[in-house]
């Protein structure tokens, strides 16, 4: 399966096209460079490939949640 999803569907399953990036975390979410921008986007990177999130607007509402549920920060709304 996973050798059928890199040759048939690389950019939906493998890598999918990247919604958000470690500048748009910093400026929407007020986070500073660090090891949490790259935890967050490995997290978005594996809910996309499972087709959690399908557009931008998902993509932010999951890192405000992830950041809640893993008690990283107090996100400004």
């Amino acid at each position: 399966t996973l050798l059928s999803a890199w040759w048939e569907k690389p950019t939906d399953l493998v890598r999918p096209i990247r919604l958000l990036t470690g500048d748009d975390l910093q400026v929407y979410f007020d986070l500073k460079p660090s090891r949490l921008i790259g935890e967050i986007l490995e997290a978005l990177r594996e809910a996309q490939a499972c087709g959690e999130i399908l557009n931008r607007d998902e993509a932010m509402i999951f890192v405000q949640s992830w950041l809640e549920t893993n008690g990283k920060m107090s996100v400004k709304g």
